[in-house]
Formats: C-alpha cells, structure tokens, sequence
C-alpha cells in the first residue's frame, strides 16, 4: 500500500492512528426507534431511512502512534449503522475477494464508505482520499470465505472489509477492518502540519479526520465550488484533488476525540520521541502473503500459502480454519538515536537510551464484549523476543529470503536467513511451525475470537545500561510497563495496552456477544385480553453482575397497526435476579380496542395486537440488544355476551329402587353468543352447599361470532347424589364465558333435584291389609317420615292395588291398605312406594296371614260371648263339687273308711 509522495512533501505514509481513546464509544441504542427483528416473517422489520449517519460503537485496535516516515491507518472497530442499510454481499455485485470501486458497486452495498484528510489536515485540505470496500463476508461457503480471506491478506491499498454483521434492534453492528495510507507531513502548505517535536517522548498528539458516510450516493462530490460538494456527486472514486475541496461535514467523524500521537525518525538536542514500532506496509515486511497479511487476519474459513518464504519457491500448504500460517504476524523496533551523536559541551555524546534489541510481547484476547485478557494458550504473561539487530532505519531492509538482514521477529522459527528473534509463545496454540491455532485459542478460553498482538520496547544506552532510561518523564515511550496478567483490574489492562504499540490482529469467527432474547410466557402466544390495558409477563436470560448495577433492561413493543413495519415501545423493566418481569400496557395511545367478530375486512386487524421484547444487556457495557422474543399475539374480548336462558331441567327418577340405565340430568336452553370459543359454564348450589363457583359442566361454543345457539348439556345423577337434606331445589346458573374468560351476566332457574325413593318400615300384612310408615330415605339426621307417598300392593291373589288408586302416607308417615276382599288367601304381599317427586322404592315382600274365628277355646282369638260364659260357668262347678270331696275326707279320716265284703 506504499503510495506515491509527493516530491515537495515528505514521504509519510498513511494516516490513521485512527480512533485512538475511542474504547468504547456504545451508547445505548434509542428506545424509540423499535426495530426489533420480527419472530416471523409477518412482523416489522426496521430498515435505514436514507442519509442516516453511522456510529463508531467499540474500538478493538489501531496504530494509534504513527511514524510520520512510515505512516499507514490501520484499525479495527465495530460500527453501528440503521438495520439492513449495508448489505456485504451488495446485491450479489461484488463477489468475494472482490472490491466495490465506484460508485454503482458502492451503492449495491448500501453506500458504506469512509473519506479521510491525505494529509492529516482538515481546513483548507485538498487531497481527501476513499477507502473502498473489499468483500471477505460469505457464510454460504468455505471456499468463497477462504478466497475472501485469501485477498484481504493480500491487501495493499485502501480498502476495508466487513467481518460479520450482528443484528440488534435498529441498528446492525458491522465489525470492520480498514487499511489505508496516509501522508502525514510536516510544513505541508495545504495543512499547516508541522514537524513533530522529536524532544517530546511518545509523540506528539494530531487529531483525526476520517468521515464515514452511508447512503445511496454518499460521500461522493462533484468538481465544483465546495458548497455544491455534497453526497450524492458522482466523482470521486478514488480521491479528490482541487484548489479548494473542503466540505461540510455531512458524514460522521470517526476519529473525533481519538487523535493519534505522531513521531519521527528525527533526533535533536540528545533527545528523540522514543522507539518506534514498524507498522508495516505492502511487501515490507515479506509476509506470507507478500502483503499486508498481519492486521485483521481472518481465519474463519481456512488460509492456503503458496509462497516458501524461506527460499522463495512455490508452494502449496493448507491451514484448516482458526489457524494463522507462519510468517502472518511480525514486530520490528527501530530507534531513531541509534548510533548517532549529539554535540554538547565541547563533546559528541551517544543519544540515551536509544539502542533496542528486545522488546516484550503478549497475545490480548476480547472477551464479553470489553474485557481485554491474556490468551492462556498463548501468553498467559508476556514474552521477551531478544536478537533483534538495532537501527535507526524504520523500514527494514529486505534483500531476499536468505538475506541475514531480515530482521524483523516473526510467527516462525528461525532459519538463519533472519535475526534469531521470534514471535514464538509458550502456549499450546503456538505450533512450532510457527502457526497459531486462534481456534483452540478462543475455544479454550471462551473468547470472543479476536486477538491483538501488543509489544513493548526495551531500550537501553549504548552500553547495554538503563540508567536514566526507567524514569519520567521517557519512561513510558522508552520502557513502558508492559504485559497483562488475569489478576489485574481492567483499568490497569487498558492502562498497559494503550501504552504498548499493536500492530498485529487476528480474527476467529468473532462475534459481539449478543444476549439471548427473553421470553414470553406462553399463556400469552396466542392469548384473550379482558382489558385494553393487559399486563404482559415474561423471563429474561441469565444475569451477570451485581444487579442494579449492571444486569438487562426488557423492552417491551406493541406493533403499530395504523403504520405498518414500526412499533410502539410500551415500556421497559430492570431485571430482577429472578429474571422474570412483566410490563403493563397502559394503551396511551388508544390503539387497544375490542376485537370486532365477525372482522371488519377494511381493519382486519382491529382489536387484535401483537407484543414482542428485547433484551438490552447491561453486564458487559456493550449494551448489545438481543433479538425479538418470542411473539404475544393478543385479541381484546372486553364486551360480557348476554345472559344465557335456562329453558329446562329434567331430572330422571328410581324405578323400583333404581335408576334406569343411561340417566342423566339433562338442562337445556338457548344463547346468543359474540364469539366463537366461547364455552358455557354450568353451575348448581343446593340448599346444603350454597358454593356457586363448582362448575358442574362446560360446553364449547363453535358456532358462528353473534350466533343463536340451542344448547343442552347431560349431567351424571351422581353429581347430585347422595341427597343430604331434605330440600331438594336446587338453583342451577348458565354462564357465558368468553375467550378472554370475561362472563356474562347468569340466567338462571331453579328446580327440585329429587332421586332418592322412600322407604317402607313397620310394614304388618294380615286380615286388616297392609300397613306401615314411610320413610324418606335420607341419611342421618336428614331422615323422618315422608307424606304423600303413594302405595302400590301387589296381593297373594294376583289382584293389585295400583298408586292411583289414593293410597298414601299421611303427614306422620303412616300408611294403611284394607284387603280388597275378605276372603284373601294367605301368601306374599309385595309393597311398593312412589314419592310425589316421582321416585319409586324397590319392590319388597311381606308374608300375608288371614287369621281364622276360633269358637271352642277360649283366648284362643274366638270372640264368642256367650260360649265364654258357659265355659266359665263349668270350670265353677268343677272347683266347688273338688272342694267339698276334700272336706268330706278330712273329717273322716282314714280309721273311717271300711272295706265292705
């Protein structure tokens, strides 16, 4: 990417420095603007309004110290522009490993591109030079990515690519890597740029000026006055040259708070700006790739080297993705004092500190979005590289694969045909070919798959001594404190690595971490409201940190019925450590209506609505949105339907003690019904549980919205068995419940739920009839007699006393049948009873005995007077004529009585 000089100027090389204190410039993304990616196809996607400006969102690394004789803009960074406005396959356009360079291929790509001052300058510039775009982004293929990565190693002029893009919210995070030269000269008539002064250690500090545009036609100028040099000219493919190219500033500075610090090889008065590192440019140095393989190296797809850059062969070697080859990555330190001499005091002294040999190295990982940490699989501390030649040349010399001075440090063994300084870690992923496996890397440490190689120089006097080297104020530009370890505060990291010099980068499938997107419940997927103003609820992922600090905010939207493809932010919520939330709709803006059914075809959409969230992540301060929930599609039924009538309730009764099969309680009536899925809802209370709320039955509704229904419902006996008290009413209520669960207004009717028969006891079956008590066959204290019970007596003759003939049980419950004739046989009588409620008992038999008139015993049942008497009259006589006899002996007594001859 060396370019050419202009022969008036210096010969500096290429600007950036870019975006240096820019660590992290996210800020939180506009609740406003919605754009959540819908869940399906149906929802609103969000896309970029034209001319809408981009944001710089996170710095991962740039040349932020630049040699003015070797100046070149490297940089990484994540930029965050309107959803779907850049697209990195242009169309199809631009295939990869190809390149948008003009303005209709630049277009096709959605008008991504970034101007910066040649010459570092700003007002009065003239030379604003285009850094194109270099297609490497093809997920659909291992081999289109590979030929991508393959030609961004082989950059050499100014171009960017794009590595992914993360979707979030409104805006797509587009993580680049842009290469470019720049010219930074001093005593530059177009920019005032003045030397550095070389006694100010670690530079001097220069503002950046690089803009980038987005739109159809951006950043493109006509050859015109500067007040008609605005986006949408069609020159200016590459540069712009003229005597007044100033523009307004239409696009967005990137490089704004994040100047560069500028040295140069010039040395004066003993003191110089420090050792630079060579950042390095095109074929210098010779690289796998022989160009610019070292910064932003992709490593998703897989690399294939076809140069031996140790004899200069051909060859054909693959590394399998993750793995950088040998020879990808290099550091080389030159200090501008080497072995040159100042005069003071009469005497030529040696510049202090001003040799450098060795300089310490470390491999830094992204991890959580922001955290910066050692690779444990590479250099869990930092490593010293020593054996480096010492110069005051700031662009290695090259002769050619054997030449020994090749002397920068490499990812690669040497071979004698360089310095015996390396780039070789102590970790597993270090392969002692000298490939990297950024793979095993990121996996076992669980990074983000974006690496940066920080170097520190070690710079001694020319005798090998330190002192006056170690102190302020050139300490940190001569021996800075280097190297991070895992027990070191972030602060203390940034601290560290901003005082080193990167010029080496490599990405593995990197990726901002985006949180997962919350959940909504699922009672709400497909969900009634019964007010305008529901409380929708949900789970957030996970949350890290301590909350109230840090943690996720829930976004919840609403779409936006009257404008298709916006929404409407309903509100937002902390998350809890639970993790669950809910968020009210308080229908501000009216747009919650009742659904009509049947739907109004000109607003089909009328009264339903549909919620989804996001998660904006606070743990990590890169406050990444997720994607869209899960969807809450939401009908509002707020309207009750009108009472249903209860037209019926037949109630089945015992047959001879018994139920006859197949009964049931049968209520049947009609409604008018809003909507379908509407159920009704049955409810009966009895004197002896007056609970409404048990739902005896339900029944669904799937008729037609405002249908007329006639509906019937079956209900068990048992539901309504045993029967407790004596009151048998029971009130039965008719409920419609629509699908938000909103009821109705009850119809409702009462009625006698009778079916439990009576019970005969005391039954006595004789010359009289039958008689006996009815019961009413209750349990407990429930039990007593029953009126009004009908009697049916089947007698021993085959002849029957039917119910209708009147018999029944009075008040007390007794009950008495006469013998329909006199001369009734003895035999069985069977006795059935019948309620007033229709319940008939079991049919139970009584063994009927006729008792004859006995006239020649007495008590023997005879009721013949007379016959008594006279009976009664002998036994007298009897007693009367024994009791003289006995008499008539004593007084004689024994000596008395003689035998006769």
């Amino acid at each position: 990417m060396y370019s050419y000089r202009m022969p008036s100027y210096s010969s500096g090389r290429r600007i950036l420095a870019l975006l240096s204190v820019l660590f992290m410039l996210a800020s939180p993304l506009a609740a406003s603007l919605l754009a959540v990616r819908p869940a399906n196809a149906q929802e609103p996607t969000l896309r970029a309004a034209p001319g809408q400006k981009v944001e710089l969102y996170k710095l991962l690394a740039y040349n932020n110290r630049i040699n003015i004789n070797e100046d070149e803009i490297r940089l990484d960074f994540v930029l965050r522009v309107p959803r779907g406005s850049v697209d990195p396959a242009c169309g199809g356009s631009v295939a990869p490993g190809g390149k948008a360079v003009n303005r209709t291929t630049n277009n096709a790509c959605g008008g991504l591109t970034f101007l910066y001052s040649y010459y570092g300058g700003h007002e009065g510039a003239k030379y604003w030079y285009r850094v194109m775009y270099l297609r490497t982004l093809d997920q659909s293929s291992i081999a289109n990515g590979s030929s991508g990565a393959q030609q961004w190693a082989k950059n050499r002029d100014q171009f960017y690519t794009i590595h992914n893009v993360v979707h979030s919210g409104s805006s797509d995070y587009l993580t680049i890597s842009l290469e470019a030269d720049v010219a930074y000269v001093y005593n530059a008539p177009d920019t005032g740029i003045k030397k550095p002064d070389s006694s100010q250690a670690g530079g001097v500090y220069f503002p950046q000026y690089i803009y980038a545009f987005i739109g159809q036609d951006s950043g493109y100028w006509l050859d015109t006055p500067a007040a008609a040099r605005e986006p949408g000219a069609i020159y200016g493919d590459t540069y712009f040259l003229g005597s007044d190219s100033q523009f307004s500033d239409s696009g967005v500075n990137i490089g704004e708070g994040a100047p560069v610090q500028l040295y140069t090889d010039a040395v004066s008065g003993g003191q110089s700006n420090g050792p630079i590192s060579f950042i390095g440019w095109d074929g210098y140095p010779q690289l796998w790739s022989l160009n610019q393989a070292n910064w932003g190296l992709v490593t998703d797809y897989g690399l294939d080297v076809s140069y031996n850059y140790a004899n200069g062969s051909p060859l054909n070697q693959h590394f399998d993705e993750g793995v950088a080859p040998p020879r990808s990555f290099f550091v080389f330190f030159s200090s501008p004092g080497y072995d040159k001499t100042y005069y003071d005091a009469g005497t030529y002294k040696p510049y202090p500190c001003s040799t450098t040999t060795s300089f310490y190295y470390q491999w830094v990982g992204l991890k959580d979005g922001t955290q910066w940490v050692p690779v444990s699989q590479l250099t869990p501390t930092d490593q010293q590289s020593s054996g480096q030649t010492p110069s005051s040349i700031d662009l290695p010399s090259y002769l050619g694969p054997t030449s020994l001075a090749d002397t920068p440090a490499y990812n690669a063994p040497t071979n004698g045909a360089h310095t015996p300084n390396n780039l070789l870690a102590s970790g597993a992923a270090q392969r002692s070919d000298g490939s990297i496996d950024f793979k095993l890397a990121k996996d076992t440490d669980g990074l983000d798959g974006y690496f940066k190689l920080v170097a520190w120089p070690i710079s001694t006097n020319a005798d090998g001594s330190t002192t006056g080297c170690q102190a302020d104020p050139i300490k940190q530009a001569f021996n800075p404190d280097h190297g991070i370890d895992a027990s070191m505060s972030q602060e203390q990291i940034d601290a560290r690595i901003a005082r080193g010099w990167t010029v080496d980068t490599a990405y593995y499938k990197f990726e901002l971490p985006k949180p997962d997107p919350p959940t909504i419940d699922q009672q709400w997927t497909q969900a009634y409201s019964p007010t305008l103003k529901p409380t929708i609820t949900g789970r957030a992922p996970a949350v890290k940190g301590e909350m109230g600090v840090h943690g996720y905010d829930i976004e919840l939207y609403r779409e936006d019925e009257l404008h298709p493809g916006s929404a409407i932010l309903v509100g937002s919520q902390h998350v809890a450590a639970s993790a669950v939330w809910s968020i009210s709709d308080t229908n501000a803006d009216g747009h919650n209506v009742e659904a009509d059914d049947p739907a109004d075809p000109a607003h089909p959409r009328k009264g339903h609505t549909r919620y989804w969230a996001q998660v904006i992540e606070h743990d990590t301060g890169t406050n990444l949105i997720s994607e869209a929930s899960n969807s809450a599609d939401v009908t509002f039924y707020i309207v009750p339907d009108t009472a249903p009538h209860i037209q019926a309730v037949n109630v089945p009764h015992t047959v001879l003690g018994a139920l006859p099969t197949g009964s049931v309680v049968r209520i049947s009536g009609v409604a008018t019904v809003r909507h379908p899925h509407s159920q009704l809802n049955i409810y009966a209370s009895s004197p002896a549980a007056a609970d409404q709320s048990i739902v005896l039955a339900t029944l669904e509704y799937t008729g037609p919205a405002q249908g007329s229904w006639t509906w019937s419902i079956d209900l068990a006996p048992s539901k309504f068995l045993p029967q407790e008290v004596v009151d048998s009413n029971w009130l039965f209520r008719a409920v419609i419940i629509n699908p938000a669960q909103v009821a109705s207004p009850p119809g409702q009717m009462s009625q006698q739920v009778d079916m439990t028969p009576a019970q005969a006891a005391d039954v006595r079956a004789d010359h009289r009839g039958v008689l006996g008590t009815a019961l009413n066959g209750l349990p407990g204290a429930a039990g007593g007699h029953e009126s009004d019970v009908a009697i049916r007596i089947k007698w021993p003759d085959g002849t029957t006393t039917d119910y209708a003939q009147g018999y029944h049980s009075q008040s007390s419950g007794s009950w008495h049948v006469p013998l329909p004739r006199d001369d009734m046989p003895n035999g069985t009588a069977l006795v059935t009873l019948k309620d007033s409620a229709g319940n008939e008992s079991a049919e139970l038999p009584y063994d009927f005995r006729q008792n004859p008139h006995i006239r020649v015993l007495p008590t023997t049942g005879g009721n013949d007077v007379p016959l008594f008497l006279v009976s009664c009259g002998l036994l007298a006589a009897l007693g009367s004529t024994a009791c003289l006899l006995t008499f008539t002996h004593k007084r004689r007594g024994p000596a008395n009585l003689q035998m006769r001859p």
